[in-house]
């Protein structure tokens, strides 16, 4: 017997088996005499009819009889019989997505309105930094008309920090040479507080400079390195941004042994005393060794991991002074310098503008900033 034949009568007595008896699913078909396989057994049943009607067709919406393993039904499973439309926040039926994008087109007309182009500056109101910065953020989706840039994203990295990343951002606008474009996308903004609040890393960013002067910095022509006090300037950016790295390796090589560490005062005076020594492959070095040496002995002794850390960091302290003592070449161990960068110690923006736009040079890992000569 077919479903056609199939009367109210049977198919509620099809249901009460199957819901209130230990029946087998084959069992109630051959009782019945309906030769369909079991597992088309619940699409007999009539849909369970719901009391909310769609917003589009205005027809119930219904659901699925469940299985008796699952019997429970969820308001997500209630769909329109007529535009399969759904009662829940990502449906996909045309009239929810016809609305989402009016809802779209509104939200970007509040954006377009709330942040318009702002005038643009001089490039004579840039100070160095302001330029670096600036060169450093044009490295990422600058348009081919060098009328805007971004969004940054959260898989690259401006500057060797987050949160170096965050003020990067945020002076270059509060200065007035970047400013939040009108065509950022919605998903940017905070809807909490929309459209007031949004992420630095996702909105788009307007350029607030003549297209003639971006093309001057992101080519490196400025600021200009002839004269010496940039040069200076731009060293000591450079200097920074090796800190940085230093840093970031430390913490991360101790963090890949289970060791928290937060850097004091004795910690920022050995890297000041590297970076006025050495170049940063050899300051790398030098993390890498006595870190290992540190965890051997933490694994051979009875000490806790604080004061393993506490050692760590003094072996590179008498590790440092020995070195600077001595020189590296009257050393009788391992090579002291890593011979290429770690992976996991990636190029930032700001690196790479600063070595290869500015300073132009090719072994700034394994250079020593004082003794870099341009």
């Amino acid at each position: 017997m077919d479903r056609i034949k199939l009367i109210k009568e049977q198919i509620e007595e099809m249901m009460d088996e199957y819901y209130n008896s230990d029946l087998k699913v084959s069992q109630i078909l051959a009782n019945h005499n309906v030769n369909i396989p079991p597992s088309k057994l619940l699409s007999l049943f009539p849909p369970i009819e719901s009391d909310e009607k769609c917003p589009y067709c205005n027809v119930p919406l219904i659901a699925k009889r469940p299985s008796r393993s699952y019997p429970k039904i969820h308001k997500s499973d209630y769909f329109c019989p007529q535009c399969g439309h759904r009662n829940m926040d990502r449906c996909c039926c045309d009239g929810c997505q016809e609305r989402q994008q009016q809802e779209r087109d509104q939200a970007q007309k509040v954006i377009r309105t709330t942040y318009p182009k702002q005038p643009n500056k001089s490039l004579a109101d840039l100070s160095l930094e302001d330029m670096i910065n600036f060169g450093a953020l044009c490295m990422f989706n600058l348009s081919s008309d060098m009328t805007s840039v971004g969004p940054v994203g959260y898989y690259t990295s401006i500057t060797p920090a987050k949160d170096w990343d965050r003020d990067l951002l945020s002076d270059l606008v509060k200065k007035g040479f970047i400013s939040v474009s009108g065509l950022s996308p919605v998903e940017a903004f905070n809807p909490d507080v929309f459209p007031f609040d949004y992420d630095p890393r996702r909105v788009v960013y307007d350029i607030n400079l003549d297209p003639a002067d971006v093309q001057l910095i992101i080519d490196g022509r400025q600021p200009d390195l002839s004269v010496e006090t940039n040069l200076l300037e731009v060293k000591s950016i450079w200097r920074k941004i090796n800190k940085s790295l230093i840093y970031n390796y430390l913490l991360m090589t101790l963090a890949s042994f289970n060791f928290s560490f937060s850097p004091g005062d004795k910690t920022k005076i050995l890297v000041e005393t590297m970076l006025d020594h050495f170049a940063l492959s050899q300051s790398l070095y030098i993390v890498k060794k006595c870190v290992g040496e540190g965890v051997v002995n933490f694994k051979e002794g009875n000490i806790y991991k604080k004061h393993a850390v506490n050692q760590i960091i003094t072996h590179m302290i008498n590790y440092t002074n020995i070195a600077i003592g001595n020189g590296f070449k009257k050393i009788s161990f391992d090579p002291p310098l890593l011979p290429s960068r770690p992976q996991n110690l990636l190029e930032s923006a700001l690196e790479q503008y600063v070595i290869y736009r500015l300073l132009k040079i090719n072994n700034s890992f394994t250079s020593p900033i004082n003794q870099v000569q341009l």
